[in-house]
């Protein structure tokens, strides 16, 4: 396949890295996925790097993404959970071990749409990094708290397919103020996690709507692509090959599909070689 990023996978190491007491998802056993599972199952798929994304499990403790990226030869980044007080000096610890981004809960953040002051301290310490701002949450939601996003000038990522439901397919609310966003440049999709919103079946054909739609306003330039690995909180895991498979059905163009696995990410998330202009 040739170069290629996984945007969006876990770690679970709880024998090495015990869960903090909080709230969160503990993966039940057959979830977990080591660093050297995921190292496997990447070689496997063809997929040279991935980027690894603090899980609620953690909380703020993101010892075990650390330690996934440090192993990985370069291969891997990180984004990071974290306290919105949290210090330059702590941001920049957190990027000498390769992480380049933080994943926050939206609706909590900024409850009824207005930017705290510390909130807005918070995005001008990311501004300051060049870091990114990754959000997941129902596209109404997300859709009330857009100005809040455009404002901080932030680069945004916006997980799996901005939790589009195909049962409502383009009629959702919201939705049409996230293509709106996705046609200004400063927000990138992540084409991920299909299963978690379709009513059907794999290759989830109920879902090739939202997802044409998602590519017409982001565009490939705009869009990256994901596994979601390790599946947790599934009835039924999917293998990793038949998602990985889901690029050829949304990407038909063969240079759509390289700027999606690897350009576009490889920019923006900083992996080396440097993406061809």
């Amino acid at each position: 396949m040739g170069l290629g990023v996984d945007t969006h996978v876990h770690v679970f190491e709880p024998d090495r890295f015990p869960y903090p007491d909080g709230p969160g998802y503990r993966p039940l056993p057959h979830e977990s996925g080591t660093a050297d599972d995921l190292a496997r199952v990447l070689a496997d798929g063809g997929i040279t790097h991935a980027v690894i994304v603090q899980p609620s499990g953690y909380g703020t403790d993101n010892v075990a993404v650390l330690d996934a990226i440090g192993r990985s030869g370069g291969r891997n980044r990180g984004i990071a959970v974290v306290d919105p007080g949290i210090s330059q000096e702590s941001l920049d610890r957190l990027a000498a071990g390769g992480i380049v981004g933080v994943r926050v809960d939206l609706p909590a953040l900024i409850p009824d749409g207005a930017v705290s002051p510390e909130v807005r301290a918070f995005f001008g310490r990311l501004a300051s990094r060049r870091w990114l701002l990754q959000v997941q949450c129902p596209p109404a939601e997300l859709a009330a708290r857009i100005p809040a996003l455009r404002d901080s000038g932030l680069p945004v990522v916006i997980d799996h397919l901005a939790c589009a439901d195909a049962g409502l397919a383009l009629d959702q609310p919201g939705l049409d103020e996230i293509l709106a966003f996705g046609r200004t440049g400063q927000a990138t999709i992540k084409l991920s996690a299909p299963f978690r919103f379709s009513r059907e079946g794999h290759p989830h054909p109920d879902m090739d709507r939202i997802v044409a739609a998602l590519l017409d306003a982001f565009t490939p330039e705009h869009a990256i692509w994901a596994s979601d690995w390790p599946f947790i909180k599934l009835q039924k895991r999917p293998a990793y090959a038949d998602v990985l498979a889901l690029v050829d059905r949304w990407l038909p163009d063969a240079d759509d599909r390289h700027r999606v696995l690897w350009r576009t990410p490889a920019a923006l998330f900083g992996f080396s070689p440097a993406p061809e202009t």
